[in-house]
């Protein structure tokens, strides 16, 4: 753990980050709504003096107009957070009818803390914090998201300085543009397809998918997003369709000022949609004086269908795939299929099929689907080899079906070259490499993941993901505690955190985890994490149970997909050697995806000095 230079608020047993948005009691991080943080920062920077209730909601709530019950409920929720009262111990006093005054003692220091800011795996690895969360993530399909796209994710107001630099000239967020709600679809559809097209630009740093649409909704100014976001242009709009009556208004805005730059109103039929995204696009390049090449010109341009209804049922499908639900992903691909049917020259709907059908296959097994998955993608690369999202979709396959490190690195090298600014494949990048026990390559690649998306808990995650696999146990359990305390209701962050506790030998701790995962309802790996609870139970001798969930496991199987890696997991755990290899010779016929963690997973460590376990290595090329 390296120390860092850090402003320091001290109080009882508090230590407050405000640089950060880290509160820790003891160590452990304290959960705080933004808004709560926003009041705790403002009272302990005057600390014995009142506050009047005026000026703090002026403080915490600065654009907008709040009512008092707001203050109070806020006020409520912060004492609940720092035990008020208890032992005697006081914090917060209210002057009736005036304000509040914050009452404990306040040290504030800066220099060298002992927060747990950053970890490292060598001299070379650095890892970052999480950021603070605006909400929670919702509801999705989780097992395979890790290759499977961007996850649409709400989270915090403050960047960590760590990924932030000065604004760039050419910088600019595309917040999604607002629309009644039967047609959000479009709307959020337009927003998306622009920030797809600007990415492509080499000179112009766009805000990925997922950090830009956490501000659907709010009312912030464009000059506060710019901060936010570290860019220096913003551009805003509003989508009205009635009957075939299209209208688009755009507004790009220099961030730094407020001033505007460019605003347009469109009026045109729904058949025009693609000459307006175009117009936008060129306006947006010739206000920020971007010189464009040959290619980058004709990507403003490019259209993949003249079909409006067909571009309507693949925004629609985009918009329930990324509602991240298991009903929206069999929806989408219904969509997505429509589409292609009324178009069957339609490139952008075959990756984000195959998107579809790579998370599926988790349930489904990846025998069935991921065949299926490949054939869209190499379909979208057929019809144009130069869609950088189709080279993303095949690297996930190459990778999880085909175990082709070389392939994969070589589609999301181009995927990269056709679009430097995508986050995801830099994301796909960073857990090829980490798979492999490149962790330095993995961290350059996910940190530039995080700079180009940082309000993605799953980029942030990943941070953890790769300190758990280089075996840095003590510090990926730090992380994952600080990533749930933003996201409590991500399955994979609190699946990752019982993982690293059984590698501690925190067997009852780890038990708690991987349980309460479990019964957890955005969860849908139900049965991994049976498996996961059947090898814990294995190693820390609980022996009946072990066997009592591989009886489970195997039963289960006959009428349903259950992964032959989770099997062989148990039995490894148990010491049935032989087993153990018997099954992960099914899972390498069954394309296991969990095959991945073959060369890293610590939980087969028992089977790495046998010589099958060379020869299970060579034969899915890991070696």
């Amino acid at each position: 753990m390296e120390q860092k230079s850090e402003q320091l608020i001290e109080f009882g047993a508090f230590h407050l980050y405000p640089g950060e948005r880290l509160l820790l009691r003891a160590g452990e991080p304290v959960p705080l709504t933004p808004k709560a943080f926003d009041l705790l920062l403002a009272l302990v920077r005057e600390p014995g003096h009142l506050i009047e209730k005026e000026a703090l909601m002026k403080a915490v709530w600065p654009d907008s107009f709040v009512e008092e019950n707001n203050l109070a409920d806020n006020i409520s929720r912060l004492r609940k957070a720092l035990n008020d009262g208890e032992n005697g111990q006081r914090f917060i006093e209210t002057v009736p009818k005036r304000g509040y005054r914050f009452v404990a003692d306040v040290k504030e220091t800066n220099g060298a803390t002992s927060a747990p800011i950053e970890t490292s795996v060598s001299a070379e690895f650095r890892i970052a914090p999480p950021i603070q969360s605006h909400s929670v993530l919702r509801k999705y399909v989780w097992v395979l998201i890790a290759f499977a796209g961007v996850i649409a994710t709400f989270l915090g107001i403050g960047i960590y300085n760590r990924f932030k630099s000065a604004p760039r000239a050419e910088s600019l967020a595309v917040i999604p543009f607002s629309s009644e709600a039967e047609t959000e679809y479009l709307s959020d559809g337009i927003s998306e397809s622009l920030i797809n097209n600007l990415s492509s630009l080499s000179n112009l740093r766009v805000t990925a998918r997922a950090t830009a649409f956490s501000y659907k909704g709010t009312e912030r100014n464009p000059q506060q997003i710019g901060k936010e976001l570290n860019v220096s242009n913003v551009l805003t709009g509003k989508v009205t369709l009635r009957n075939d009556s299209l209208t688009v208004q755009v507004e790009l805005v220099d961030a730094g000022t407020g001033t505007q730059l460019w605003g347009e109103r469109y009026q045109r039929k729904l058949a025009d949609i693609f000459t307006v995204e175009e117009e936008i696009g060129r306006q947006i390049a010739e206000k920020l004086r971007l010189r464009l090449s040959g290619e980058e010109q004709l990507q403003l341009t490019r259209r993949y269908t003249d079909n409006p209804e067909v571009y309507q049922l693949y925004l629609q499908g985009l918009y329930v795939f990324n509602k991240r639900t298991e009903e929206g992903i069999y929806k989408a691909i219904e969509y997505f299929q429509q589409a292609i049917a009324k178009d069957p020259q339609f490139a952008p709907a075959y990756p984000s099929l195959a998107n579809c059908y790579v998370i599926l296959s988790a349930k489904e097994g990846p025998a069935k689907l991921l065949p299926e998955a490949k054939a869209a993608a190499l379909k979208a690369l057929e019809l144009d080899n130069n869609l950088a999202e189709a080279h993303s979709a095949l690297a996930q396959i190459r990778w999880v079906y085909d175990l082709d490190q070389a392939a994969a690195e070589s589609e999301l090298q181009q995927a990269l070259k056709l679009k430097p600014n995508s986050a995801v494949a830099h994301y796909q990048y960073a857990r090829v490499l980490a798979d492999t026990g490149r962790f330095n390559e993995a961290h350059a690649h996910i940190k530039q993941a995080i700079e180009l998306d940082p309000f993605s808990i799953q980029y942030r995650k990943s941070v953890a993901y790769i300190l758990f696999l280089a075996r840095q146990y003590d510090e990926a359990i730090a992380e994952y505690k600080k990533l749930i305390v933003i996201a409590p209701e991500f399955p994979q962050s609190q699946r990752e955190l019982g993982l690293a506790y059984e590698q501690k030998g925190m067997y009852q701790d780890a038990f708690n985890q991987l349980q309460k995962t479990y019964e957890m309802r955005e969860n849908y790996a139900k049965v991994m994490l049976r498996a996961d609870i059947g090898h814990l139970y294995a190693v820390w001798g609980k022996r009946d149970e072990a066997q009592q969930i591989l009886a489970e496991l195997i039963k289960k199987s006959e009428q349903s997909y259950v992964s032959d890696y989770d099997v062989a997991v148990i039995y490894a755990g148990l010491g049935d050697k032989d087993q153990a290899f018997g099954w992960l010779d099914k899972a390498v016929e069954q394309h296991s995806f969990w095959l991945s963690w073959l060369k890293l997973d610590p939980r087969l460590d028992p089977l790495r000095s046998d010589p099958r376990f060379s020869n299970l290595l060579q034969r899915v090329r890991m070696n």
